[in-house]
């Protein structure tokens, strides 16, 4: 086996024993000794990938987004034919995949948030990642037909609903909760896209409502111009039935 493929086998150990040791003491209280131990390597081989504990944290970090990225990514790729709407969906679901959504990794993530405000370089990467995913959502809603809702607006509320689902996951302690959660937000999809018909459908009923007294009052118009001629035949009529009633009562006399 090639020396590259080594190294790569190892510093994914080495990645995996620090999630590992985030989730269980935190980014503060974790320490390379706890990695290596975690790994079964020694501290030098640590120093040999990381040369400090700050640059192992990075590196960590933009291991986690890339993993996140590159699952919503796949569920893209692999619903590339299908409409806006089942991609938009797929994308969804795959925040909700056991690889991304499990408790230790959304414990590691938590970790790196609660970092991020005062720590430059955790917030560029969650920044970045983030920016990924919403770019992503807008443009699949934008692809919508009837589209009421703004971009920004949907995708702000799907992404908040989606990291407020992966706290309640994180704090529940059973697997099949998980699953619960993704029908949640696909529900929310599915109103999203509901309230866009709704809207789409007031609209073309209110414009057919406002046609509506235009032909009312050409109906009206017609019916009114036959009645005054109706009316004016029958006005006709009695005058000469009149005139004809004054002419037999002259003969008669």
């Amino acid at each position: 086996m090639p020396r590259v493929n080594v190294k790569d086998k190892r510093k994914q150990q080495l990645i995996d024993a620090n999630i590992a040791s985030i989730a269980k003491r935190g980014l503060s209280e974790t320490t390379i000794a706890h990695v290596s131990q975690g790994a079964g390597m020694s501290r030098g081989i640590v120093n040999f990938y990381f040369t400090t504990k700050e640059s192992m944290m990075q590196e960590t970090c933009q291991y986690l987004a890339d993993e996140y990225v590159s699952t919503w990514e796949r569920a893209l790729e692999k619903h590339s034919g299908n409409t806006s709407e089942a991609t938009l969906r797929a994308i969804v679901a795959a925040h909700f995949t056991s690889s991304v959504c499990n408790q230790k990794k959304l414990a590691v993530w938590v970790a790196f948030w609660g970092h991020a405000s005062s720590h430059k370089p955790y917030q560029k990467i969650i920044a970045a990642c983030d920016a990924a995913f919403d770019s992503k959502i807008r443009e699949i809603w934008s692809q919508m037909e009837n589209v009421q809702l703004e971009a920004d607006v949907f995708a702000y509320e799907i992404h908040a609903l989606i990291r407020g689902s992966w706290l309640n996951f994180l704090l529940s302690s059973q697997a099949s909760e998980r699953d619960a959660l993704a029908a949640k937000c696909d529900a929310f999809v599915s109103r999203s896209i509901s309230n866009v018909s709704a809207a789409a459908n007031n609209l073309v009923a209110s414009s057919d409502a406002e046609q509506a007294p235009v032909a009312n009052n050409v109906t009206d118009l017609a019916t009114a111009k036959s009645e005054k001629t109706a009316a004016k035949k029958k006005a006709k009529h009695i005058k000469e039935e009149k005139t004809a009633y004054c002419d037999l009562f002259a003969l008669g006399k």
